[in-house]
């Protein structure tokens, strides 16, 4: 499958999410990005543009830049604007952005190290770009195994650590590197909702059920997993995590 076609799939259910939807989520970014009324910014991975439409009263204007035009179709864009374009090869010029957001895009990229430094370059300098991203629920071994290969059925995608990304963001220039996490509560977190959101075909949703249902104890335990007759609920795990141009 293509690459517009499996965003054009996944658009059809993507705000159905609720980690796309959640508030307190995009309350906890907006916090954390500490935006001025100033700030031109780039949402990058915008999709139906719920990053961008939270950071719209708090800076000057924002411009949402997505892949897909099918993502960007589910919004309302008034005050702000979208482009279809990939921060792999972004067309703006360098030294424009005071602020660049990424929300659950990172993970997708086939080059997180390009993706870093196209960022880094087109911010201002002291700007700061600010990545989430959803992560295992502990950093032991066997749960980062087992969360990455649940996830190898969804889709082909990165598995990150706060280390991980810190490092990455160093590398390219990155300063004054903060983080933290946020943890969407399990009662949020229904996996049969999260499944039947997800495009994936039936066979597909019944072997991460199955595995999810089967999971060894260590990781019932990181996800404070609960049972039901009729679902499975996790507490997930996602990094906010930000860094300043310093050059």
């Amino acid at each position: 499958m293509s690459e517009k076609n499996f965003w054009k799939i996944r658009s059809e259910q993507y705000d159905k999410l609720r980690w796309v939807k959640d508030d307190t989520y995009l309350n906890k970014i907006i916090q954390f990005c500490k935006p001025n009324h100033s700030d031109l910014v780039l949402d990058v991975g915008t999709g139906s543009g719920k990053v961008a439409k939270a950071l719209k009263p708090f800076v000057n204007h924002v411009i949402g830049m997505d892949i897909s035009a099918d993502m960007m179709s589910y919004n309302e864009w008034e005050g702000m604007s979208k482009i279809c374009n990939d921060i792999l090869n972004p067309i703006f010029k360098n030294n424009v952005f005071d602020l660049i957001t990424a929300r659950m895009v990172f993970h997708h990229l086939i080059d997180i190290t390009q993706g870093l430094y196209n960022c880094y370059f087109l911010l201002k300098n002291k700007g700061k770009l600010i990545i989430a991203e959803s992560i295992p629920p502990s950093n032991d071994n066997e749960v980062i195994k087992w969360w990455s290969y649940v996830r190898s059925y969804k889709e082909q995608r990165h598995t990150f650590s706060a280390e991980m990304l810190e490092a990455s963001m160093y590398l390219v220039g990155f300063r004054n590197i903060k983080y933290q996490y946020y943890y969407q509560k399990k009662e949020k977190s229904s996996t049969k909702e999260w499944l039947s959101n997800s495009k994936l075909s039936k066979e597909k949703q019944k072997i991460i059920y199955d595995l999810h249902l089967n999971a060894p104890d260590i990781v019932k335990k990181a996800h404070k997993m609960i049972i039901t007759k009729n679902d499975i609920f996790c507490e997930h795990r996602h990094l906010i995590i930000k860094g300043e141009k310093n050059g």
